[in-house]
């Protein structure tokens, strides 16, 4: 709901009122966002984890 608020056109309170309006009026788009910040938020705390196999990679890269 607060990425579909703040993308609104409007003044600030008429947006806190709208934005809950347009979420719930399109559901599917609403669940693509709620997806895309789901997997934003795995791939952010994967990346820490694959820090250790980076200087392989690189080494490979360059031979």
């Amino acid at each position: 709901m607060g990425l579909r608020t703040t993308a609104l056109d409007a003044r600030h309170r008429l947006s806190v009122r709208v934005g809950p309006v347009r979420s719930f009026g399109d559901p599917r788009g609403t669940f693509v966002l709620a997806g895309a910040v789901v997997l934003a938020a795995l791939l952010a705390w994967s990346l820490p984890l694959l820090v250790p196999v980076l200087p392989g990679s690189l080494a490979f890269a360059a031979t």
